[in-house]
């Protein structure tokens, strides 16, 4: 089972979801500083308890 993909697919247009150990990898917090973030719990299928989730939200690419 690849939680990853689970979290993948929970992701919104202009959002990327990241688990709570990912938020946790050192550099991350510097990356997604100064972007909209909001965290909750979420029950992924083949994982038997819920997950922090962390939503961040990004700017589509200017052309």
């Amino acid at each position: 089972m690849n939680i990853a993909a689970r979290v993948q697919g929970l992701a919104g247009v202009n959002e990327v979801c990241l688990t709570e150990a990912v938020m946790e990898a050192p550099g991350v917090s510097d990356i997604v500083k100064g972007h909209a973030a909001s965290r909750d719990h979420e029950n992924l299928k083949g994982v038997g308890q819920k997950m922090e989730i962390h939503r961040i939200g990004i700017s589509p690419t200017q052309r």
